[in-house]
């Protein structure tokens, strides 16, 4: 039998990746009910369960602000059937670059300001990321996972 090579870990940011989550989050919304009524992007579950054979799965969230986040975000990832290893909330998204190694990838939108009513791109997070030389796929906004598989192959 020929060795497996190794899986190497795949961290997968939540919301506007895997959730729909920018209309709650411009109205600031934390609340557990407000999470579980967030829509899943149409593809991700299927998408997620079909990484693992090559990837360890870790959802990777900053939601510091969420009521009892962790729980409510597990919560939903299996109602809305996705299958992985590990969920890491951290306070905000500075915070998960603890998380990452040189031979991990982070997917993720990298959207910031949707409570302000003005979502950008968070260049700074990037630049960061970069600099430190950690391997990341921008999900697009408004994208499905088969916009980024190939990326991940």
């Amino acid at each position: 039998a020929r060795p497996r090579p190794p899986r190497h870990d795949l961290f997968v940011g939540i919301d506007g990746v895997v959730a729909l989550s920018a209309a709650r989050l411009r109205r600031r919304g934390a609340s557990a009910a407000e999470v579980m009524a967030d829509a899943p992007v149409a593809d991700a579950a299927e998408a997620i369960r079909a990484l693992r054979s090559r990837y360890f799965v870790r959802f990777l969230a900053a939601r510091g602000s969420y009521e009892d986040a962790f729980n409510v975000t597990r919560t939903w990832l299996d109602t809305q059937g996705f299958e992985y290893d590990d969920l890491i909330i951290v306070s905000d998204a500075v915070a998960k670059v603890a998380h990452l190694t040189d031979e991990s990838l982070l997917v993720e939108d990298f959207m910031v300001g949707h409570e302000a009513g003005e979502p950008r791109e968070d260049s700074a997070f990037m630049e960061a990321l970069l600099a430190a030389e950690l391997q990341f796929v921008k999900f697009p906004a408004g994208g499905r996972w088969a916009d980024i598989t190939p990326l991940l192959a």
